[in-house]
C-alpha cells in the first residue's frame, strides 16, 4: 500500500502542466501587477482552451479575440463574484492571436499568445 501511495505522489511530483499564461498589458504597454489592475483577471491558454479568470466581481467588461481570421469571441461579461470562462480555439487556425479585455471606464488590458 505503501508503495502505491509513493508511486501515485511522485507521479503527481511530476505532471507538467502545459498552460501558459498570456500577460495582458494595459492601454500604456505596461504589464500591470494583477492586484493593482482595473479589470481583475488571470489569462491563460491550455492547448486550444483559453482560460479567463476574473479574480473579483466586474460590472461589465467586453472580451475580444482576434486571431488570423478576424474576430473569433466577442462577449461582454457581468459578475458580482469571482468567476472563470472558458474558449475553445480549437476549431480556429494556428497562429497568432489577441485578446483585447475593455470595461466600461475605458480601461483596457490585450496580450499576444499564440495558439
Amino acid at each position: 500500500m505503501k508503495s502505491i501511495l509513493f508511486s501515485v505522489g511522485l507521479a503527481l511530483c511530476c505532471v507538467h502542466v502545459i498552460a501558459e499564461e498570456v500577460i495582458v498589458w494595459d492601454a500604456k504597454g505596461i504589464p500591470p501587477v494583477k492586484e493593482q489592475q482595473e479589470i481583475p483577471i488571470y489569462v491563460d491558454i491550455n492547448d486550444s482552451l483559453l482560460g479567463l479568470h476574473f479574480l473579483d466581481k466586474v460590472d461589465q467588461v467586453t472580451i475580444t479575440v482576434v486571431g488570423v481570421e478576424g474576430i473569433v469571441y466577442q462577449k461582454e461579461v457581468t459578475t458580482p463574484f469571482p468567476k472563470s470562462i472558458y474558449v475553445d480555439l480549437n476549431q480556429y487556425r494556428s497562429g497568432e492571436y489577441t485578446i483585447y479585455i475593455k470595461d466600461t471606464k475605458g480601461n483596457l488590458l490585450w496580450g499576444n499568445f499564440l495558439k
